[in-house]
């Protein structure tokens, strides 16, 4: 809920700052990893594309979009499985 209201907030700002797309992309990939944890596949799919929607940072938006692809392909498992050792705790 705080992450919809900062990107409201964020599209009625006159100008588009980098730094805030760039933090709330972040933000939308903590709530991609805690939905990720939880098998919410819903939640899931919406912060990841909110994180591709947002994200300024190359390496952040290539990561970002081949683990959107992966996850409709593969499904929640698949991606909790490959994410596991890196973002997500025991």
């Amino acid at each position: 809920m705080a992450v919809r209201e900062a990107v409201t907030a964020r599209d009625h700002t006159a100008e588009t700052r980098p730094e805030l797309d760039q933090l709330t992309a972040d933000a939308y990939w903590t709530l991609f990893i805690d939905a990720l944890h939880h098998g919410l596949f819903n939640q899931t799919n919406e912060a990841i594309s909110g994180a591709c929607r947002y994200g300024r940072r190359i390496p952040f938006r290539v990561k970002v979009s081949l683990l959107k692809i992966f996850l409709h392909l593969a499904g929640t498992k698949a991606t909790y499985a490959l994410l596991r050792r890196r973002y997500l705790p025991d």
